[in-house]
């Protein structure tokens, strides 16, 4: 999957006709609360078999950090 793929893929999962960028801040924006956060864990679950902790996904401020997230345990 392309970083392109994912972030089409991640705005489909927030729900927002934004384009999002690596670089897009997510903590101050109106699509991220409790149940898009939950809806991320769950696609990479699903998308990438990646498990991460509720903590991981409410400790991100932008988008690269759920991309870094999916990329450190695909490495492993």
């Amino acid at each position: 999957m392309t970083t392109k793929e994912f972030l089409i893929e991640l705005a489909d999962v927030l729900q927002t006709e934004d384009n999002l960028e690596l670089s897009s801040n997510l903590s101050n924006s109106e699509y991220w609360d409790s149940l898009s956060q939950m809806s991320v864990m769950s696609f990479l679950a699903k998308k990438f078999g990646v498990h991460a902790s509720l903590e991981d996904i409410t400790m991100t401020d932008k988008v690269s950090d759920i991309f870094d997230i999916v990329k450190e345990h695909i490495e492993d």
